[in-house]
């Protein structure tokens, strides 16, 4: 008995509509991919600004048990006036002693280690946690989780300085935008095995911008958030009044006005 021959099926490919379909698919997975990315980046941003607050509160909890700065906690009655009836090394008898004037003071002083010594002073007075040594590491270098306080975003780190403006007034430095300063929080980029301190750019300047439009004036040379200067980041910011948002790329970092 013979069986008859079946012509084989004909192979069809994908219509327009199935093709559409599956476009549409991956399109909207990649969007969710970007979008999630987006998303985690700025609930990370927003982790960050909370762990400044915390900070900045340490510091000014600090002052107001001490009356005196963290990091500046006063040497010596000879420094600090007869009325220093205690220092930090009195108190902490492991503590570096800064020089009593309020300021944190910066590289331009010989005191410039008190951006150091805050976060141990914080750590010894129970305000923050961590154990800091104090010191400076290498040529003058910050490390994370040894003389300065990092926070959730990845190589970003906090510290604590001041414009060496003895009036705290800025005018023409290469550095800091026009204006009246008091002791700052620095947060900055930081690279492995870092010789200097805190410097390298870790946001957008769209997102610097939003970021300043969601807790100041949105003004990256005014208010309490402010960044370097133009000559100092010169693709963070085209002026004093406006940011860079052209670009992609990291381009700022910031500082935070705490007094």
């Amino acid at each position: 008995m013979t069986h008859p021959i079946h012509a084989p099926k004909p192979r069809h490919g994908f219509t327009l509509l199935e093709l559409s379909i599956a476009l549409a698919i991956i399109g909207l997975l990649v969007g969710g991919i970007a979008g999630l990315r987006t998303y985690m980046r700025n609930a990370t941003i927003t982790t960050m600004m909370n762990e400044s607050k915390l900070l900045i509160s340490a510091f000014q909890q600090f002052q107001t048990r001490y009356n005196s700065p963290a990091g500046d906690f006063c040497s010596t009655a000879t420094i600090c006036g007869t009325s220093a009836t205690q220092t930090a090394n009195t108190v902490w008898p492991t503590a570096n002693n800064g020089d009593g004037n309020g300021l944190i003071r910066a590289a331009a002083s010989s005191f410039d280690r008190e951006r150091y010594y805050a976060f141990q002073h914080l750590a010894l007075g129970g305000f923050i946690q961590g154990r800091y040594t104090g010191d400076v590491n290498g040529t003058g270098g910050a490390t994370i989780g040894t003389n300065v306080q990092g926070s959730t975003m990845e190589k970003v780190a906090f510290l604590f300085d001041h414009p060496d403006a003895q009036d705290g007034f800025v005018s023409g430095d290469a550095l800091y935008f026009d204006g009246q300063y008091g002791n700052i929080l620095r947060i900055a980029g930081l690279n492995d095995n870092a010789t200097t301190i805190p410097n390298q750019a870790f946001l957008t300047g769209k997102q610097a911008l939003n970021l300043d439009e969601k807790y100041d004036d949105s003004m990256p040379g005014t208010g309490n958030i402010v960044t370097p200067k133009t000559s100092a980041l010169t693709a963070c910011t085209s002026s004093a009044t406006a940011y860079t948002t052209t670009t992609d790329d990291k381009t700022c970092y910031l500082f935070v006005r705490m007094q």
